[in-house]
């Protein structure tokens, strides 16, 4: 408004107006999820997974949701839902998850899991995203160990019975199965029986079986004689 005057005072006055609008800021929110390792044996192992929440938005936002489509957020991460961030400002949740699946060398199959934000602002408008994190499996491959005993005496007149035990133990993490397994001389039926078995992982119950067979021996001499055992895994090693 202004107001003049001229030299008898008389006055006069005009007025206008200027008018600013203001648009509504909409939220903006980005999410980051990265695992640490990304390979682990297929056996199994612990991975590490962050997550990161950042508002790209100038206007505050609310952490509305949280939620992954492998893992429980709402324990690992429980002070999501209710965060306020600034503009820029982030939410970061770090946690450890073991991770295992087969491993296919023709398609590899591959753990992959997704996290997703929702947030809102003081108007009620809403935004999301999601981000996922992969891990990969590498081949894990047998390993087979075979001791043989002479259980008998080892040295003997001529003809000489000599009963020998053979121990097969699965020294890898997982199943195994016994393909093949031959020696030198004849093996008993309780032997060959064994072509066939699966062996537990290492360390646990069933990872090693046992049997005896028994050599006659016609002629002296020091004989040497050898068993060995093939074994593979589900993946065909």
């Amino acid at each position: 408004t202004v107001w003049v005057s001229d030299d008898d005072e008389n006055t006069a006055n005009a007025s206008d107006d200027a008018m600013v609008s203001f648009t509504d800021v909409l939220p903006d929110v980005s999410i980051s999820k990265t695992a640490n390792p990304t390979s682990v044996p297929e056996t199994g192992g612990s991975v590490e997974f962050t997550i990161v929440v950042t508002n790209n938005s100038l206007e505050d936002a609310t952490i509305d949701s949280l939620v992954d489509s492998d893992f429980d957020l709402s324990t690992h991460c429980p002070g999501a839902v209710g965060t306020v961030l600034a503009y820029e400002e982030t939410y970061t949740c770090v946690f450890n998850e073991t991770i295992s699946g087969d491993y296919d060398a023709i398609t590899p199959v591959d753990h992959e899991n997704t996290a997703t934000v929702w947030v809102s602002d003081d108007d009620e408008n809403t935004a999301n995203a999601s981000d996922d994190a992969t891990v990969s499996f590498t081949d894990v491959l047998p390993e087979v160990t075979l001791i043989k005993d002479v259980t008998s005496l080892t040295s003997q007149p001529e003809p000489g019975d000599f009963t020998f035990k053979l121990t097969i133990t699965n020294t890898c993490t997982e199943s195994v199965t016994i393909t093949n397994l031959t020696d030198d001389y004849d093996l008993s039926s309780e032997c060959l029986g064994l072509i066939g078995t699966s062996l537990a992982p290492a360390g646990e119950e069933g990872d090693s079986i046992s049997c005896t067979y028994t050599a006659t021996i016609e002629y002296p001499g020091t004989y040497e004689n050898t068993a060995e055992v093939t074994v593979a895994d589900d993946d065909g090693n």
